[in-house]
């Protein structure tokens, strides 16, 4: 798998992981969904984004070396 597919497969789970996880605090909203937001959804989504940033970045540099080496 190339950087540029994961790095879509990231964004799309992060957007589906937000998407679900705002259908789910529909029916959901008491002290152990916030409790299970803060625990596991809310790290969860900051490690995607991370995630997201970093292979960006890669992207990135990887665009400039082969710029570089033609």
């Amino acid at each position: 798998m190339s950087v540029t597919a994961g790095h879509g497969k990231i964004k799309r789970a992060a957007k589906d992981l937000r998407l679900h996880w705002s259908e789910v605090k529909l029916s959901w909203h008491d002290r152990n969904s916030r409790m299970f937001e803060d625990k596991y959804i809310t790290p969860l989504l900051a490690r995607l984004n991370m995630m997201e940033l970093t292979m960006g970045n890669m992207i990135s540099t990887l665009g400039k070396v082969r710029n570089d080496c033609e």
